[in-house]
């Protein structure tokens, strides 16, 4: 609670009457108020006017004016973090019994010379509210059709699990009573209405229900199981979706369609719709932004930006390209350091794939790598897998076969990474056996088998192999690259709030070459995390990771050791640059101490963000580039909105091929090399066009691109081992250890990507 002036008093105690629907009596609750603190806004005036000797932004005021923005709104609408939705009108429903609602996000963000709102238009997904027996339906209906309850006379075990997945924590109200009651989904029972016993004699929850309250129309369906404590059983019937639930969980392929659809506008649409929300914001908060003196304009900020030439990029014979918005074609140039194919297998675990469509591909892949500058050679086999044969045993026969073996190419049923199969196969080709795979969905042999498609497979393929594809001119790579350099990226990925009983896993890359190409990587599980089942953001074992890739370095460039490191680490709020700053750039020192007592090369600590709300237009739609209109790659913001304490700047270094593009935000949190404004922004655009996987600039930096690729690996090996075990919940350490662990003939290769 803030107030504008003092209360008059230090603590007082009351009660407050809440009447609730239905309910013959109101429940009442003794509420205490205390006085904690007096915020002082004089301590933001004295930021923005030079007058502090340290300069930090008090983030207690910050966080009393953002609860000052919202509360308006916030009592007539959804409210989700930071951002504030309202009930849809019309249709939105998505499928799997959700829906879209439509917002906005606003919070308070400091400025170079005052503080400014930061507002952006939103959409995402809800629960539809209504009887739970529809959501349910609606959850294990298939293409599109919702499954008819009334026909059903028992669900599956995996139809309970799949109700499990989707409903636990859900908010619920019964109608059996004359009051809402609101429950909390702890699962959704396995046994029936009719088999559920309990109480001292035992009886069913059905009979319970038919001699209490009615007979159920579904005693053959299950209950909802709630309480902590007490384990309590409700019939299914009986229970109502509250209205105004955030879904938290993965959509699956055509919900997240359906959201990028809504979501993907143009420039000048998303400016507009954020103006109608800037208005709504202050109409609705008016009351107590008024009393707090608080004015907000309702037009957007206009401030100048530059567009960072495009960087040509490297090919064979120091041949250049040069980036038209973003995007190069390799033409008939071919990679710096082609790599050789010439022992390598295919193992098809598609039933749609046939031979001719197989041969097609083999073909259009030989033709390209070899214009490319690999050496090509065909598969010496080709195999069939068919589930339940161990892909284990199939990978090892195909190893002690051909004993030369490269890589395997496996042709995946369905959705690619989705498919069950392509956790177990990275963890066995990776972890087990030491060999490189190459994994390519069946659609990309039965439907898109073209030229495009197959160059990037082939730029995968030769980087994981070794080669080298392309590079950033020695203008751009010189701006630090005279001495050997090492170029890392860190990131973190947490479990889906469903997984809270999993650990998060840590990835750290880093470069390896003269050219900032190759990269080797190294994963670690974050045990405190796992233990404490919160989100640590800090990477507990930064030191011991940094050693192994500074010793890869060592092995693979002949003994050299890097002068200067320049790290981007993604993934970290405002609210931990500090604690990140004291721990991982510390322990980034200390590894490289304990490696060498005198070693110290200069390092650099770059924050990368991603997951913020600015957005860019161009003031004239004439300069926008593409369909939509969005700022050209290369555009940089450094004034204005940037922090009055912090080095830190904009940029957009990818072409908006859909929807409004959003720029990366870079926080300069240790620089040892000195870097200007100018150089570091450079040296970061180039970094972007280092990406192997395709030929464009990205919206991140390689290294970044890569530790967040590294991530999602390291998730699929823990994937595999869970589904593995047989001994019920994994132990937090040595085995979990062991199941990121790759081996050593594979670790200093792109196997990641």
């Amino acid at each position: 609670m803030y107030t504008r002036k003092p209360l008059g008093f230090q603590k007082m105690s009351f009660d407050v009457t809440m009447p609730e629907e239905g309910r013959d009596r109101p429940e009442v609750f003794r509420v205490s108020v205390q006085f904690a603190a007096t915020l002082d806004l004089d301590l933001l005036r004295q930021l923005y006017n030079k007058q502090v000797t340290t300069p930090e932004v008090p983030q207690a005021v910050v966080q009393a004016l953002d609860i000052i923005l919202r509360y308006g709104p916030s009592t007539k609408c959804a409210v989700v973090g930071r951002s504030i939705f309202k009930l849809p009108v019309g249709e939105a429903a998505i499928g799997g019994g959700l829906e879209l609602w439509h917002g906005y996000h606003a919070s308070i963000r400091p400025g170079q010379w005052k503080p400014f709102v930061n507002v952006n238009t939103l959409v995402t997904a809800f629960y539809e509210s209504g009887p739970l027996l529809t959501l349910i339906g609606k959850i294990l209906g298939d293409r599109g059709r919702d499954l008819d309850i009334n026909s059903m006379r028992t669900l599956s075990p995996a139809q309970v699990i799949k109700l499990n997945e989707k409903l636990r924590r859900l908010k619920v109200f019964v109608t059996h009573l004359p009051y809402r009651r609101k429950y909390t989904i702890g699962k959704v029972t396995v046994e029936s209405a009719n088999q559920i016993e309990f109480g001292d004699p035992p009886v069913t929850v059905a009979k319970y229900f038919a001699s209490k309250y009615g007979r159920l129309q579904f005693p053959h369906l299950p209950c909802i199981e709630v309480g902590s404590d007490k384990k309590s059983y409700i019939p299914v019937e009986v229970c109502h979706v509250v209205e105004g639930q955030h879904y938290r969980r993965e959509l699956d392929e055509s919900q997240t369609s359906a959201v990028i659809r809504k979501a993907s506008v143009p420039p000048h649409e998303r400016f507009r719709k954020i103006q109608e929300d800037v208005r709504g914001c202050i109409a609705a908060g008016e009351p107590y932004l008024s009393h707090f003196g608080i004015r907000i304009s309702e037009k957007p900020l206009q401030l100048s930006a530059r567009v960072l030439p495009a960087p040509q990029v490297i090919y064979k014979d120091e041949k250049p390209v040069s980036p038209n918005n973003g995007a190069w074609e390799l033409q008939d140039n071919q990679f710096i350091r082609p790599a050789s194919m010439t022992c390598w297998t295919i193992v098809n675990a598609s039933r749609r794939c046939t031979e001719s469509e197989l041969r097609k591909f083999v073909n259009l892949l030989l033709t390209i790598g070899r214009r490319m500058g690999m050496t090509m050679s065909e598969p010496a086999g080709c195999i069939e897998y068919r589930p339940p044969s161990d892909i284990t045993c199939v990978l090892s026969a195909q190893r002690e076969k051909f004993s030369n073996l490269q890589i395997i190419f496996v042709v995946l049923e369905g959705d690619g990474k989705c498919s069950p199969l392509y956790s177990t196969l990275k963890r066995a080709a990776e972890l087990d056996l030491g060999m490189m795979t190459q994994c390519v969905r069946e659609e990309t042999i039965t439907k898109k088998c073209n030229h495009a498609t197959v160059g990037n497979v082939l730029k995968k393929v030769n980087a994981k192999l070794g080669g080298t594809n392309n590079t950033i001119p020695p203008a751009v790579r010189t701006i630090i690259f005279k001495k050997p350099v090492m170029v890392m990226g860190a990131d973190v990925t947490h479990p889906a709030p469903t997984e809270m009983n999993r650990p998060s896993v840590a990835a750290l890359v880093a470069s390896v070459d003269r050219l900032a190409f190759r990269y080797i990587a190294t994963f670690r599980i974050q045990k405190h995390d796992f233990v404490a089942k919160a989100r640590l953001e800090v990477i507990e074992e930064m030191k011991n990771m940094a050693k192994e890739l500074l010793l890869g370095f060592y092995r693979v460039t002949n003994c050299a050791k890097p002068e200067k490191i320049l790290c981007y680490r993604d993934g970290v709020g405002e609210s931990q640059f500090s604690q990140v700053q004291q721990h991982e750039v510390a322990a980034l020192r200390a590894a490289c101490t304990e490696l060498e007592v005198d070693y110290q090369p200069a390092i650099t600590f770059v924050a990368v963000q991603k997951r913020h709300h600015t957005r860019f237009m161009p003031k004239d739609r004439k300069d926008g580039c593409g369909k939509c209109g969005n700022v050209p790659p290369g555009t940089v913001v450094d004034t204005t909105i940037t922090h009055p304490v912090h080095f830190d700047f904009f940029l957009c270094s990818h072409f908006g091929i859909q929807g409004t593009s959003r720029p990366t935000h870079y926080f300069v949190l240790w620089d040892d090399n000195s870097f200007d404004a100018d150089a570091l922004q450079r040296l970061t655009y180039g970094l972007c066009h280092t990406y192997a996987r395709c030929t464009r600039s990205v919206s991140i930096p390689t290294p970044v691109y890569y530790a967040h690729h590294a991530t999602k690996r390291a998730k699929s090996y823990l994937d595999a081992s869970y589904r593995s075990s047989s001994n019920g919940p994994l132990p937090p350490t040595t085995f979990l250890d062991r199941s990121v662990r790759v081996c050593k003939v594979i670790e200093n290769k792109m196997f990641f990507i």
